[in-house]
């Protein structure tokens, strides 16, 4: 008789266990969806991540494309004033020493204004692109700070998920152990 009771009181303990233990396997398998989907999610937002860093990276490229050039076109600017003041002493020079007016003659007042403007519209040209890149640059380096941000809230909730797995693996272990 009492190993009857003793053999009932283990199955009792027995099914017990199994139920907890199927009760823990339940609750992985109901989080197992939400680590997949956080592992697949946190592999679409490093993809967006690493996507972002090479346009950023392109961007600043072309910034600095941009910038060698308007420096080139400003040493030219200076390069174009430079004569045009060396011209302007010579004219006034030659003015002087036969007695005219500092007055051009009307075709170089014409070449000096043509090359004026083309000056001109050369540096607005110059600075509206450099505008350009400047705010796409800003906007690129938003998008990848969210990104990073988005990636570092993934990661946690995948660390998350990962620690209560771990959590109840260690339970069903521990219940097979009472087996």
């Amino acid at each position: 008789k009492n190993k009857k009771k003793e053999l009932a009181i283990c199955n009792k303990e027995l099914a017990t266990d199994e139920q907890k233990i199927k009760e823990l396997e339940a609750q992985i398998n109901k989080h197992r969806p939400t680590y997949i989907k956080a592992k697949e999610n946190s592999a679409h937002h490093q993809k967006k991540l690493d996507l972002a860093k090479k346009t950023l990276l392109a961007a600043e490229k072309t910034h600095a494309a941009h910038g060698e050039e308007i420096e080139k076109y400003e040493a030219d600017l200076r390069e174009v004033g430079r004569y045009q003041k060396e011209y302007e002493d010579k004219l006034q020079d030659e003015s002087q020493s036969i007695g005219r007016n500092l007055a051009l003659e009307e075709n170089q007042m014409k070449e000096y204004r043509r090359l004026k403007e083309e000056a001109s519209q050369l540096m607005t040209q110059f600075s509206e692109e450099y505008d350009s890149v400047d705010r796409q640059q800003q906007v690129d380096k938003t998008n990848l700070e969210q990104e990073q941000r988005s990636q570092r809230d993934h990661m946690a909730r995948i660390k998350q998920t990962e620690s209560r797995i771990d959590e109840l693996n260690g339970k069903i272990d521990k219940l097979a152990g009472y087996m």
